[in-house]
């Protein structure tokens, strides 16, 4: 008996999956013919999916498009076939899927990877993200499944639950030496970066926001605020300082600026000012004297409210 089509599972709710996924026509998933089994156990896992829906997407990559020129995709071998029959079995219409690419794509982005270490033409998104594509094409995993084994590499002193065979372990060292990154780096400074939210990602790559300003933006859980302070950045072009003083004027202790975040700051201003008491800006009487008015104004409001040479 076909399932109803009135019910939730046969209409997934994407917030309800990793980011990433997608929903798709189940006419559009094919299954390797050399997979297909009649004696697959499947009566617990439709009841399953009648009663909840399909909780975990199928993983699947692109293998062309048909005559309407929609994509159609091939379920990768372990990682979907019983639920993809369960499906056809129960007449859903979609199915949710986590897409990763194809061999010939992996294959690719390794070239351009190789070519961006000496050319340097991609960004640090980009780059993360072709890193993790190609992760998941080499080990046949979707990213969600990735990122934990990447994890579990990175602490080794937790190596007795760790998950990650042998095999995975040196695809996992091989790529990343390809493309000239360590565990560690890849991990902490990464990874996160593919992470974020679609919106903070096309700021950044439209070049409304550096990579600072993405990083301290995509530390926000709220969705409603996250756009708010994107969007207050970007129109009135905000600097990360002027940015975090203004999370740190909310209620939310966690939307305060760390001293990590401070330290930063202040680096930042003694590197410029460096860079200005070392430059020939000296020699321009006019430059000079609109610089020292300007900062005449700073070092009054120094000692004045922080208590500047107190004492002299």
């Amino acid at each position: 008996m076909q399932h109803d089509p009135s019910s939730p599972a046969q209409k997934p709710d994407l917030a309800m999956y990793p980011e990433g996924t997608k929903i798709v026509p189940l006419a559009h998933v094919r299954l390797k013919s050399k997979a297909l089994r009649n004696n697959l156990c499947l009566d617990d896992l439709k009841q399953l999916i009648q009663k909840n829906g399909m909780l975990t997407p199928i993983t699947v990559s692109a293998i062309g498009s048909c005559s309407q020129g929609k994509t159609i995709y091939e379920v990768l071998e372990g990682l979907g076939r019983r639920r993809y029959v369960a499906a056809q079995q129960l007449g859903l219409l979609e199915i949710p899927v986590t897409v990763i690419k194809s061999m010939s794509e992996v294959a690719q982005l390794q070239r351009q990877l190789i070519d961006n270490r000496t050319q340097k033409n991609l960004s640090i998104l980009d780059e993360a993200q072709a890193i993790l594509e190609i992760l998941c094409g080499q080990l046949q995993l979707p990213p969600h499944a990735v990122t934990p084994l990447l994890h579990q590499l990175g602490h080794p002193e937790r190596e007795s639950g760790c998950n990650v065979n042998p095999q995975q372990k040196a695809v996992i060292e091989e790529v990343l030496n390809a493309a000239g990154r360590s565990l560690s780096n890849f991990r902490t400074n990464m990874l996160k970066l593919v992470n974020y939210p679609e919106a903070l990602k096309r700021a950044f790559h439209s070049g409304l926001i550096g990579r600072s300003k993405m990083e301290v933006l995509g530390k926000i859980k709220d969705d409603h605020l996250r756009q708010y302070f994107l969007k207050q950045t970007i129109d009135h072009k905000l600097t990360k300082g002027q940015l975090l003083a203004q999370m740190g004027a909310t209620n939310d202790p966690a939307l305060h600026p760390r001293d990590k975040d401070l330290e930063e700051i202040h680096k930042h201003c003694k590197f410029d000012l460096e860079v200005i008491e070392n430059s020939g800006l000296w020699l321009n009487i006019r430059v000079v004297a609109d610089f020292q008015k300007e900062i005449h104004k700073w070092a009054k409001y120094a000692k004045t409210e922080f208590g500047g040479l107190q004492g002299t």
